[in-house]
């Protein structure tokens, strides 16, 4: 399966509030990641993107999160970073000469990889044949990334974490400063409860038993935001929202409160207001004062938008 990014933003196309809104039918005025409007080329460079699940817009850069959770293909399991976008992407009442050698309006070759030591290195696609150890500087199957104009958050989900970076990385394959749901760098389980969580007693042997899950766990987490003081995280494969209180310093750290679930070892999916199934999305709405998600339909394969709560 191939796939093609194409995309137009306010922010790349650097269109302020006073300008026209778009219309129906508008036709893209930006291309990034094929060589043309009508390419499908596959493979992963630093003008050339694959199967793309996100993007995520701050103080002038553009972060594109080149992997996805659908199985499109190629799965590049990075992230890109295009800094000073509004100075590198041609403006809305730029004018083009002819020229039929190449697309003018195609443009934007990526600064920063992140997950990959460069932009050519090939990825396997098949995870069960990947060979690359868990670290704090490679990624599998991430699916979101966003900033909060100083640290910068990736959904990891192929590895079951939330990493952060202290500030915006400047260099290929920088690493991660912290990781949530896991206790190291260099662990991936989902539900990694033995590792993070307390034990609930021991087994008829003596053994330590522990809880499916905690408040320190994950599964599959979808997405990650924060408004520079609190962190949010779509823990979608346990079915709730993680809500820090502060941005946390050190692997693991245990969220302060729960959205959808009674507690961090319970999970009991359901439709009802008070619960939650996988949720996939979040965003801020009104001013700052909402939290906002998306979450899919059980056994529907739509999604939904709601409220969770003021702040």
């Amino acid at each position: 399966m191939r796939s093609i990014l194409l995309f137009f933003t306010l922010a790349l196309a650097g269109i302020s509030a006073a300008e026209p809104a778009f219309t129906n039918g508008q036709a893209a005025r930006l291309l990034v990641g094929q060589p043309t409007f009508t390419a499908q080329e596959e493979g992963g460079t630093a003008s050339r993107l694959g199967a793309v699940s996100g993007i995520a817009w701050s103080n002038d850069q553009l972060y594109v999160v080149d992997a996805n959770r659908i199985g499109a293909t190629p799965q590049n399991n990075r992230v890109l970073i295009y800094r000073n976008v509004p100075s590198s992407f041609p403006k809305l009442t730029q004018e083009f000469a002819v020229n039929d050698q190449r697309c003018q309006i195609c443009v934007g070759a990526a600064d920063i990889v992140l997950g990959q030591p460069d932009f050519n290195t090939f990825v396997e696609p098949d995870l069960t044949k990947a060979s690359a150890d868990t670290s704090a500087s490679n990624l599998i199957n991430p699916v979101a990334a966003t900033s909060d104009g100083i640290r910068l958050y990736v959904a990891d989900l192929g590895h079951n974490r939330v990493l952060i970076w202290n500030s915006i990385p400047t260099r290929n394959q920088t690493a991660a400063d912290v990781v949530l749901g896991q206790a190291a760098m260099t662990d991936a389980a989902a539900n990694n409860s033995p590792k993070l969580c307390p034990t609930n007693g021991t087994d008829a042997d003596g053994n330590a038993t522990y809880p499916k899950s905690c408040e320190k766990t994950m599964d599959f987490p979808r997405y990650a935001l924060s408004d520079g003081q609190r962190l949010f995280i779509a823990d979608g494969g346990n079915d709730r929202v993680l809500i820090y209180n502060h941005i946390p310093t050190s692997n693991g750290e245990a969220a302060d409160a729960i959205i959808g679930q009674l507690g961090g070892g319970i999970n009991q999916a359901s439709d009802s207001t008070d619960s939650m199934r996988t949720p996939m999305s979040l965003y801020f709405c009104t001013a700052g004062r909402t939290l906002a998600m998306k979450a899919s339909f059980a056994g529907v394969g739509g999604s939904v938008s709601s409220a969770l709560s003021r702040m």
